[in-house]
């Protein structure tokens, strides 16, 4: 296998190219999925006298200190910081330019927002006039997950920045910087010094590029290669870290809000999701370290191959899954929207399948779009992929804040949207397996249609 040549100094700059970690991969399987059970869990949707209410179901101290242990957002961007890493190095020892690696992965995040943007819109223009907008407004409903993807984008367009800077400055220096940052925006938030507005916009960018950062040090092994008494120091020091940050204050006592603790740590995110992501590190590390040298079988392996493919799809269409599943709770309330609390959990289950349904619908659909438009090859230029990156980032952004319709600022972002896409792609078909197997660069993302990422 091809090496990658150190670029710096550091102890733990990138050595030989490393294989597929399926560890990581079931990490981001079970973060995602842990994130869409709690989004369906979140909130309480009832019909009470023929009205829909909506509640926050989760409350109580129990559920607040379950909140943390569930918090899978973080490690989420730490295995994306990893994963970024290895494909990079693949890249680079492959002697290709940056281009083919933000092209493909910038493209793989935006190409599932168009199929949605399409419905969103078809919605948005057809729900007065046969009423389905019980759920709330649906361009929120569409629009509210897409601030993940927007900082995902972020993250992947920087990957080529964080993993140069740790190679050539050292592992220490850019983490510090960014914690350093997302502390001191805590403290001109907390102080009244800065709006709630401006500490969003500043945390969103500096905490999660600090989890990104620490899946960048797993991969070259900073903390892995310390013998397991390393891993657990830091873990014990992250949680009372954490317990120094929320107990006294001023940090919240829930990652996220709840029915009895409305404002929490993670919109706008704080610095305790990064302290966080530190224990997660931690928990990582030990984990890969029980499980080193761990192949699935060769079925598992597609099967695990194919849900990371379809992860950032999952995510897209989960909340709107829960939409539909609310509005065909309205033809049957008793059963799936009952108003008593203790009967409304019991009959959880079947509200699971029911949304699990119609999300396995949207995902299949999604998919087939997906391979598709996977029969084109990703551009690889650095300038028009750069420019496809930024532009697809800020039209998520602010679909994200807006939401998906009719306005005319949500009409702009999704055509900043189409644009990225366009610009993102070429129109040479793929000619074989060999031709697509190279573009991907062994990305782990990447398992539609006749791609195949190579360990």
């Amino acid at each position: 296998m091809a090496a990658v040549t150190s670029r710096g100094s550091s102890p733990d700059a990138a050595g030989p190219v490393m294989p597929r970690d399926w560890v990581i991969d079931v990490h981001r399987v079970a973060a995602m999925f842990i994130v869409v059970l709690l989004h369906w869990l979140y909130l309480r949707l009832t019909v009470v006298d023929g009205s829909l209410v909506i509640e926050q179901a989760l409350h109580g101290p129990v559920v607040w200190g379950l909140s943390w242990v569930l918090q899978v957002l973080p490690v989420f961007f730490l295995a994306g910081g990893f994963a970024n890493t290895v494909v990079l190095d693949r890249t680079r020892a492959a002697g290709q330019e940056y281009g083919v690696f933000l092209g493909l992965r910038a493209r793989r995040l935006l190409t599932p927002l168009v199929p949605l943007i399409g419905v969103a819109l078809v919605l948005a223009a057809v729900a007065p006039a046969i009423n389905i907008s019980a759920t709330g407004d649906i361009g929120e409903v569409f629009g509210n997950p897409l601030w993940f993807l927007a900082v995902y984008l972020l993250c992947v367009t920087c990957a080529g920045v964080a993993v140069s800077a740790h190679d050539r400055l050292g592992w220490w220096l850019l983490p510090t910087l960014l914690l350093g940052g997302s502390l001191l925006v805590d403290a001109l938030r907390f102080g009244e010094v800065i709006p709630l507005g401006a500490a969003r916009w500043s945390n969103l960018a500096l905490v999660w590029l600090f989890c990104h950062q620490l899946g960048v040090l797993h991969a070259r092994g900073v903390l892995s290669r310390r013998p397991p008494w390393a891993a657990i120091v830091v873990i014990v020091l992250g949680v009372a870290a954490l317990v120094v940050m929320v107990v006294p204050g001023p940090y919240f006592p829930t990652s996220v809000g709840m029915a009895d603790a409305s404002v929490s740590n993670l919109m706008p995110p704080t610095s305790a999701m990064s302290v966080l992501a530190v224990v997660q590190l931690g928990l990582v590390t030990l984990v890969g370290a029980a499980l080193r040298g761990w192949q699935p079988g060769s079925g598992a392996r597609r099967r695990i191959r194919r849900l990371n493919a379809m992860l950032i799809v999952i995510y897209l269409w989960h909340v709107p899954a829960m939409a539909v599943a609310t509005v065909l709770g309205l033809l049957a309330p008793q059963l799936l929207l009952p108003a008593d609390e203790q009967t409304w959990w019991l009959l959880r289950p079947l509200w699971f399948l029911l949304a699990g349904a119609v999300l396995w619908i949207f995902v299949r659909s999604a998919m087939a779009w997906e391979s598709y438009w996977h029969q084109f090859l990703a551009r690889d230029v650095s300038g028009p992929v750069l420019l496809g990156a930024a532009l697809g980032t800020v039209g998520t952004t602010t679909l994200w804040r807006v939401g998906i319709g009719w306005t005319p600022a949500a009409l702009a972002a999704s055509a900043l949207v189409l644009l990225a896409v366009t610009l993102l792609t070429t129109a040479q078909r793929r000619t074989g397996p060999g031709r697509a197997a190279r573009s991907v660069a062994g990305d782990p993302d990447v398992a539609v249609g006749t791609e195949s990422a190579s360990a």
